[in-house]
């Protein structure tokens, strides 16, 4: 239902409420549910973050368990790191600059690559629970700044004191419906892009674990200045990105809260009148800050890439 009719008019208060409360509330849940869907807590990501949660455990069992991928991948790792001793020593040789000091420099690469690809699965673990302490880190510190918004319950009956009549009434009505359509659409998108940036990164997180034991082998090459160190720069990177984009989120969820205050208080300044410009450039506001926040999830594997040097 709408609304009813009351004595002297139209009552739509409960649907002013729903309007403006659902469309604020759907801004407001895309920022809080990056959290919960990236960090796989359940709650607020509903059946995705149970999804994200469950495929991580499966993925870490298939990639580092005794049969795992890492374990099968740990001979390549090992021919590898031999290979680039092997080649380094009779180019050395062929060139007869073969000394003490540089057998020992190029075999100490071996033995460090040689460690390297036996503790794969091991640094491995390291990267992602670094990844994993990290997110929960700064999820902890926003939770402690960011509060939920409550609509104030009287919005809607503030506005119906002003458009009584059927006419006056269904026009405001419409002016709110116009004005909130954006927003339920910005945050469906928000929330299908956290969703996308979520299960892409646990693919790639797990596919260049897999590779892992090959990269650290290539580090009895050029040591960590080398294509193995970036690698391993590169795959720390993106088990932190969850950090970044849970950091991306409540910055915006902070933003969302502000701007929603600003709009109810616009409404009350108003005595419940509703300007259709002034609406709409309010919830524009909110809607920049959700476009803005979706370009910031976009480039926030370039920002962790920058924060490692990968």
């Amino acid at each position: 239902m709408l609304g009813g009719f009351v004595a002297g008019g139209v009552d739509f208060s409960s649907t002013y409420q729903m309007l403006i409360g659902n469309a604020i509330q759907m801004l407001l849940d895309a920022c809080y549910g990056i959290s919960s869907i990236i960090t796989a807590k359940g709650g607020g990501g509903g059946t995705a973050a149970n999804s994200v949660s469950t495929l991580t455990g499966q993925i870490n069992t298939m990639i580092t368990g005794s049969g795992g991928i890492i374990n099968a991948m740990k001979g390549i790792g090992f021919a590898l790191a031999a290979l680039f001793f092997l080649i380094s020593m009779i180019e050395l040789i062929n060139s007869d600059r073969l000394t003490i000091e540089l057998f020992v420099k190029f075999f100490a690469r071996l033995a460090v690559g040689v460690a390297a690809v036996a503790y794969s699965d091991e640094i491995y673990k390291v990267c992602t629970n670094f990844g994993d302490a990290l997110t929960r880190l700064v999820t902890n510190a926003f939770d402690s700044v960011n509060k939920e918004f409550t609509v104030p319950s009287d919005i809607g009956t503030l506005i119906n004191s002003k458009h009584t009549g059927f006419f006056s009434a269904i026009g405001c009505l419409l002016s709110i419906a116009i004005g909130m359509l954006p927003c339920y659409l910005l945050g469906f998108v928000v929330l299908i892009l956290t969703y996308v940036i979520a299960f892409t990164r646990l693919l790639e997180m797990g596919a260049r674990g897999c590779f892992l034991p090959i990269a650290m082998g290539l580090m009895s090459d050029d040591g960590w200045r080398g294509a193995g160190g970036r690698y391993l720069k590169k795959f720390l990177a993106v088990c932190c990105q969850s950090a970044v984009l849970v950091v991306i989120g409540g910055l915006c969820a902070y933003l969302m809260g502000t701007l929603a205050q600003t709009v109810i208080s616009n409404i009350q300044n108003t005595g419940g009148e509703v300007n259709l410009t002034l609406l709409v450039g309010n919830f524009s506001l909110m809607l920049g800050v959700g476009v803005a926040m979706i370009s910031a999830m976009m480039k926030s594997i370039g920002i962790v890439n920058d924060m490692f040097g990968a």
